[in-house]
């Protein structure tokens, strides 16, 4: 059975995934071409690059851990974070880059799908931690959350002190059963 955070969860670890790979990509060929570029600008820039760059290569981190991690809600606390971390960063990187070589429609596309994406993961992290232990079924049938399977009585009832604890077959030929 599925957990109900969880399928979220994994498609927004799989979207970040991707789009972290895209972006590391990108970032890293717009780091490497700019170099004499951004010598000239200034360090804000250069350093807002590769703020990006490490935002998008945490972002693939969370969504590789996501995707990993996503039917285990005790480690959705530490995607979640890993989440807001990717997200801190990316906003960062965007704003001194931008503070630096102005406003470009490119740089803005990037930082939304990256918000939005990370946004999701976030979520459905959340949404995971906050999904009910499940019911675990071991032992053949034996689940140790329920009162009413007794290892000590094999037909599922509680004990009852008051009762006969001794199993009489109906269909046996009992001298009591003839009177």
């Amino acid at each position: 059975m599925q957990k109900q955070g969880s399928s979220l969860f994994k498609i927004a670890s799989i979207l970040l995934l991707i789009w972290g790979v895209i972006a590391v990509i990108v970032n890293f060929a717009q780091l490497v071409d700019a170099g004499a570029v951004l010598r000239l600008l200034g360090g804000s820039v250069l350093f807002g690059l590769i703020l990006l760059l490490l935002s998008t290569v945490v972002m693939t981190v969370a969504g590789l851990l996501g995707v990993i991690n996503s039917k285990k809600p005790e480690k959705a606390g530490m995607c979640r974070i890993i989440g807001i971390a990717a997200l801190a960063l990316l906003l960062l990187g965007t704003i001194l880059l931008i503070s630096g070589i102005g406003s470009e429609v490119i740089n803005w596309i990037f930082t939304l799908i990256g918000v939005i994406l990370t946004g999701l993961y976030i979520y459905g992290a959340n949404q995971l931690k906050n999904t009910p232990p499940e019911q675990s079924v071991n032992n053949y049938g034996y689940n140790p959350n329920n009162p009413y399977n007794n290892p000590g009585n094999p037909y599922g009832a509680p004990n009852n002190p008051y009762t006969n604890p001794t199993y009489q077959d109906p269909n046996s030929n009992n001298q009591n059963d003839q009177q």
